[in-house]
């Protein structure tokens, strides 16, 4: 967890730096071989920073409601597609698949 806090930190130092994205990325890949975050989560975090974003630490707030909004869209819709319940709750296909997996025993 620090080490994924460390590296929020540092794409966030690079963003202030005006370096790119992907010269981001290639910074972290370098230094942080085995745990690197991946390059869409880069991205994202990225974007943020760029756009006003101050902390760093996880958005586990913004996780809850997405699973309270999953969770709801569920029960309304029994015979919803995984395709459609990630689109309607902006989660991606791989978290909305085993949120349903592991947490909600589907």
């Amino acid at each position: 967890m620090a080490q994924k806090i460390e590296q929020r930190i540092c794409i966030k130092f690079c963003q202030k730096l005006s370096d790119t994205c992907g010269e981001t990325y290639a910074k972290l890949k370098k230094v942080t071989v085995e745990n690197c975050i991946s390059r869409t989560i880069v991205y994202d975090l990225f974007n943020s920073f760029q756009h006003g974003r101050e902390n760093v630490n996880s958005d586990d707030f913004q996780n809850i409601d997405k699973y309270q909004n999953m969770l709801s869209t569920v029960h309304e819709n029994h015979r919803i597609t995984l395709r459609e319940l990630f689109e309607e709750c902006t989660i991606r296909f791989g978290s909305s698949q085993s949120i349903l997996t592991a947490d909600l025993g589907m």
